[in-house]
């Protein structure tokens, strides 16, 4: 049974009526987008520095950086009269060829998951050979 790798961390806040300057987690957002009836979309890349991280090590990494930036009295995130909503996107990669894959998400990270009301989206890239070349390509 393969392990999954991560490929990517981005997270997702989504503010209403925050006029403000975009928050610093812990940097600039990668991305904005505002809406109507002044909704405001910040996006923030979180992905681990190393490119070959299980899941739970990157995890390890990422919940105590995380509870820093949005549970402690230095938390970035402006007091609005509309709360936001967080969203963590994990992107995993893992081989095709193997039967099966697994993973697990530590319980000290799903507590600051909880704690901080962060919705968790996984999305799992499997690599198929396209027909002839035997490269490799991402579904």
């Amino acid at each position: 049974m393969a392990l999954a790798v991560v490929l990517g961390v981005i997270l997702k806040v989504d503010m209403m009526g925050y006029e403000g300057p975009p928050p610093q987690l812990p940097a600039a957002p990668i991305s904005e987008e505002r809406g109507r009836d002044g909704y405001r979309r910040f996006v923030y890349d979180l992905s681990p520095s190393d490119p070959c991280l299980s899941v739970e090590d990157a995890c390890a990494k990422l919940g105590s950086r995380l509870e820093r930036m949005l549970n402690s009295s230095r938390s970035a995130l402006p007091e609005t009269p509309f709360a936001a909503r967080l969203t963590l996107e994990f992107g995993l990669l893992a081989d095709r060829e193997d039967e099966s894959f697994a993973y697990s998400w530590p319980p000290d990270f799903l507590r600051v998951l909880v704690d901080a009301e962060i919705q968790l989206n996984v999305t799992h890239y499997l690599p198929k050979p396209e027909a002839g070349d035997g490269a490799d390509t991402l579904d």
